[in-house]
């Protein structure tokens, strides 16, 4: 008798034990910058909608300029779209003018170009400045300031997509933003594996909108 109730508490304690736990759901958004781009953002569109997921492109208002079309598209596609400013320049070398031109003129181009007017400014290398807020309240826009951000390193050519995928899969918490770029091939060619990593750490795939509405104000 005793044996057997060795046994069987033995076997409940591995069982217990032996079980995966199910990963603390976080969520996230991705971001891609620096488009839009004619050959790059048409696959990773795809590869969304294999997955399953809506993300947000910092678009740079000389680029919307360009490529209509793509902007449009995107937007069709059920994606978020920041203001990424009109010439992607460091908001702290500004004069107050040319910051006020790199945001309000970008968001003109937008709305022109794309019908569609950008809830977010994305602010250029992530550079707060004390004058946006302000500025983007003239067109009821507001500045997005992440509670967390890792970077995907992406910008750096010398990084390969290995290591690219391993920045932006590591550190990752609820409310985080993941920073990457649409020009970048490599980044294209991983961002598979990547959502497949991160759907493993138990994430869920936001916009900027829809984070910003999940995590407490």
């Amino acid at each position: 008798m005793f044996i057997r109730f060795l046994t069987i508490t033995i076997f409940l304690f591995v069982a217990m034990f032996s079980v995966k736990a199910e990963p603390i759901e976080k969520h996230i958004a991705l971001v891609f910058d620096d488009g839009p781009t004619t050959n790059n953002a048409p696959k990773l569109l795809e590869i969304f909608r294999r997955e399953g997921i809506h993300v947000t492109f910092g678009y740079i208002g000389t680029n919307v300029e360009r490529h209509p079309d793509v902007a449009k598209t995107v937007i069709a596609a059920g994606h978020e779209i920041a203001n990424h400013s009109y010439a992607h320049l460091h908001p702290k070398d500004l004069h107050d003018a040319s910051l006020e031109h790199e945001i309000l003129f970008a968001q003109r181009v937008i709305v022109k170009k794309a019908g569609y007017s950008p809830k977010w400014y994305w602010m250029p290398y992530i550079e707060f400045d004390s004058r946006m807020p302000a500025i983007t309240a003239r067109v009821n826009m507001q500045v997005y300031k992440p509670k967390n951000i890792v970077s995907s390193d992406d910008y750096n050519r010398d990084f390969t997509a290995e290591q690219i995928k391993q920045k932006a899969t590591a550190d990752i918490k609820d409310g985080t933003v993941i920073v990457f770029h649409e020009w970048r091939d490599d980044t294209v060619t991983v961002i598979p594996e990547i959502i497949a990593e991160l759907k493993k750490q138990g994430c869920i795939f936001m916009t900027f909108s829809e984070l910003a509405e999940y995590l407490p104000h």
